[in-house]
């Protein structure tokens, strides 16, 4: 069972950090298109 907790985690950090970079792309789009 260890492994499958190991593997969740990892799942988790994935994830976590696939939102962070679609939200800093987001972000970085909105700050764009209001300078423009």
């Amino acid at each position: 069972m260890p492994g499958l907790l190991i593997m969740s985690l990892r799942y988790m950090e994935a994830l976590t950090l696939i939102i962070n970079v679609g939200c800093f792309t987001l972000k970085k789009h909105s700050f764009r298109e209001r300078k423009a």
